[in-house]
């Protein structure tokens, strides 16, 4: 055993002391708790029996330096040179206790790390067998997976190029991992919801197309409807007279083409108006019915019948001459005969009929012209039977017109004349004072000549004119005013035939064209309307003008002045104008003398 060490100052082995033992609590602390994180509870009994033999010794060695730090050097000398030899010897048990419990533990670790080791290796050899097999069970399941995922989206490709193609039937077969099943789920879906569209496309595609036919069947049907209404007259069902007109065009053309004959036969009611006011115009039109059911009955499919206007009607018969159209029109004055129409109080009323009858290249190639004799032979037949006629009288025109050309202008004139008192004082008045204008202007003799007979005639192409539109009392529609502004083309066609007569041609084919164009029938400007149709237009206008209508009272001379003067330049020649106006202003101050 080694001497107690002699120690004179012992301060700094105190000093000494105090950390080695601090040092010491640190590392057997330590050791304890990697003792217990190896679970020995053997080495941690022992360690905690030297724990708590240091600690005892502490305490004693702790009381003893209490003691001593008071006391001096010499005192200190002494107390260690007495007590050093004491303590020595448990100082160095303790130590070798400590010693050999560090050799123990560390021969137990070294034993414990070798174990450690060699558990290390086997489980690394473990480790390394398992990540084979996990190696080997991961291919397996990734092929197994493969398959899996693989074939259903192999299918599912096939369905979407199927259904790319157009087979909106093709499906997918509901299989493989989750995902893959709720794809195949939502593509199935998403097919079933496009048919389902596709087919409420197809039917919505059909429902539309249905009512595209329909509505296209009405349309037509509407539109069959009003043709049907634009050449029907609205009261007796027959055509109207705008497919008169066009009806007989159309078949004068024909027969002109085929040499084929054709006859019209123009027909009204006689007393009508009478009728109309006695009676009321309900029974006015019953009456127009029952006389256009006979015309349908006896025309059938031989010719077209028609309504003329007011009271007037027309029947067109292709390939018939004069003779059986003569025949076919007394035996519609016989059919007409024997209607007695029932009035309101009872009284059986007679219908008559006054009957012209035209033909077919034999009076005339015109289809205007035809229709004017046709007129003109009615009014003929309305002349001789007179007021009181008891009978329904057919006039036809033989031979030449009327025995000659001016016999047929003569004819031509009363027929107006007879139709339309204001037609004839009209007609006498421009006749007069177209020729005043023409002397005053310096024109011929021949021209005075011409402009006087031009005003007689200058409204013969009003026969064309049904009664209704010639008599209206209040202004003209739109389709009456295009009526009305045909008639100096049907005046000039009716008078060409007569000979001598090219400057009253003329006069009468262009009274109402205007100096600045925006006359009619030709739209003729300035010095291109004939010099004796700008005389006719002022003279025209001022018997208009001077004469009461129905609509308005005659205008005064101040009044006329002021219009003529307003339109020089515009719808008269400003230079007869002048004239006529001087001509009037002459004439007042005269009467005024």
């Amino acid at each position: 055993m080694a001497s107690a060490p002699f120690v004179e100052d012992i301060t700094p082995q105190l000093v000494m002391y105090q950390s080695m033992s601090d040092q010491a609590h640190e590392g057997l602390a330590q050791a304890r708790l990697e003792l217990a994180a190896m679970g020995d509870a053997e080495a941690i009994a022992a360690l905690d029996g030297v724990i708590a033999q240091r600690s005892q010794f502490e305490e004693q060695a702790g009381a003893y330096v209490g003691s001593v730090t008071s006391l001096d050097s010499a005192t200190l000398s002494q107390l260690a040179r007495e007590l050093m030899p004491k303590l020595w010897p448990g100082v160095l048990t303790m130590i070798g206790q400590m010693e050999q419990l560090a050799t123990d533990q560390q021969a137990k670790l070294a034993a414990e790390r070798a174990a450690a080791d060699e558990a290390a290796d086997t489980t690394l050899m473990l480790l390394i067998a398992l990540s084979v097999l996990a190696s080997l069970a991961g291919v397996a399941s990734l092929a197994a997976l493969s398959l899996s995922v693989l074939r259903p989206l192999a299918s599912l490709q096939a369905a979407v190029r199927a259904v790319t193609s157009g087979h909106l039937a093709a499906k997918v077969a509901v299989s493989g991992p989750q995902e893959v099943a709720s794809l195949a789920w939502d593509f199935n879906d998403m097919v079933t919801a496009r048919s389902q569209a596709e087919e409420a496309l197809r039917e919505a595609r059909d429902k539309l197309e249905r009512r595209v036919e329909e509505r296209t069947a009405a349309l037509e049907a509407a539109n069959e409807e009003l043709q049907r209404l634009s050449t029907t007259d609205g009261l007796t069902g027959l055509a109207n007279h705008r497919l008169l007109l066009d009806s007989l065009s159309r078949e004068v053309e024909r027969g002109m083409e085929s040499q084929r004959p054709l006859a019209v036969l123009m027909l009204d009611i006689n007393g009508f108006k009478l009728f109309n006011d006695t009676y009321g115009h309900a029974l006015g039109d019953e009456a127009l019915r029952l006389v256009a059911g006979v015309l349908q009955k006896l025309t059938k499919d031989s010719g077209i019948p028609g309504r003329y206007g007011g009271d007037e009607f027309l029947v067109i018969l292709p390939g018939v001459d004069k003779a059986a159209a003569g025949a076919y029109a007394e035996r519609l004055s016989a059919a007409v005969g024997e209607i007695e129409f029932q009035a309101g109080d009872g009284a059986r009323v007679p219908i008559r009929l006054s009957l012209g009858l035209a033909s077919f290249p034999e009076d005339t190639k015109s289809s205007d012209h035809l229709l004017a004799v046709a007129d003109a032979a009615m009014y003929e037949a309305k002349r001789v039977g007179g007021a009181g006629q008891q009978a329904s009288r057919v006039v036809v025109v033989r031979g030449t017109p009327f025995d000659g050309a001016f016999g047929t202008l003569d004819s031509l004139v009363q027929a107006v004349q007879y139709r339309d008192q204001y037609t004839k004082t009209h007609s006498d008045l421009v006749a007069e004072y177209a020729a005043k204008l023409a002397l005053r202007a310096g024109l011929s003799e021949e021209a005075v000549r011409a402009i006087r007979i031009a005003g007689v005639l200058h409204d013969v192409g009003k026969l064309i004119v049904p009664d209704d539109i010639l008599k209206k009392p209040g202004p003209l529609t739109a389709e009456e005013y295009e009526i009305i502004k045909r008639h100096p083309l049907v005046g000039e066609m009716l008078i060409r035939e007569t000979p001598f007569l090219e400057d009253v041609i003329q006069a009468v084919g262009c009274h109402h064209e205007n100096y600045d164009g925006s006359g009619y029938p030709r739209g003729l400007r300035g010095d291109r309307i004939p010099l004796l149709g700008r005389v006719m237009a002022v003279a025209d206008a001022y018997s208009a003008m001077s004469l009461d209508r129905p609509y308005r009272k005659a205008l005064s001379v101040d009044e006329i002045v002021a219009e003529l003067k307003a339109g020089a330049g515009t719808r008269f020649d400003p230079q007869l104008a002048g004239i006529f106006v001087e001509m009037l202003q002459a004439e007042r101050h005269a009467r005024a003398a």
